[in-house]
């Protein structure tokens, strides 16, 4: 009853200590950051303490509705090396997929460069095509999501081998009592 509207989580380090409360989810979850994203305002409804906006059952039973009816589209960042979970309506088309992408990565639309099986997805879905007619993405077959800003990038300088000493081509072990 001490919760502010919209906390879902707190910690309490020592018996009666104070409770920190917060309104996302702990860092210890294991939740994809998309996951995240959508049921959090669902705990927030579930967990509210003033009665009057504690979410109804059909509230509820709608806001998981909405979530099953998502389409997830795995997306391996390589600029952070970790895999991300895009929930994504299915009647949504590509700028919608950058958007969420841009919300778990911050790589801004224009940046990103997402490729299916080594082929640039904008080459296999036109801009207004709905998502669920992309193609099926897992965990082992994701889309590969690149940094398309190269000039913020230096180009690296080659690196300069040092040669091998010279070997002579013949030995002579008879002249040698060392060898």
């Amino acid at each position: 009853t001490e919760k502010a509207s919209g906390v879902i989580s707190g910690v309490q380090e020592t018996p009666d200590g104070l409770i920190e409360w917060s309104r996302e989810l702990p860092d210890t979850c294991r939740l994809s950051q998309g996951a995240k994203d959508l049921l959090t305002p669902l705990l927030a409804g579930l967990l509210e303490t003033n009665a009057r906006r504690v979410w109804s059952f059909d509230q509820f039973f709608e806001a998981v509705s909405q979530i099953l009816d998502k389409r997830v589209i795995h997306v391996f960042d390589l600029c952070h090396c970790e895999s991300l979970s895009v929930y994504i309506d299915s009647n949504e088309n590509y700028a919608k997929l950058q958007d969420l992408v841009a919300a778990q990565t911050d790589i801004h639309a224009n940046s990103q460069l997402l490729l299916y099986e080594n082929i640039p997805l904008t080459r296999m879905v036109e801009p207004l095509q709905t998502v669920n007619t992309y193609p099926n993405t897992s965990q082992t077959n994701p889309l590969f999501l690149y940094y398309n800003e190269s000039a913020n990038f230096p180009e690296m300088a080659a690196p300069s081998i040092p040669r091998f000493p010279p070997v002579p081509s013949t030995f002579n072990l008879d002249g040698d009592p060392s060898l």
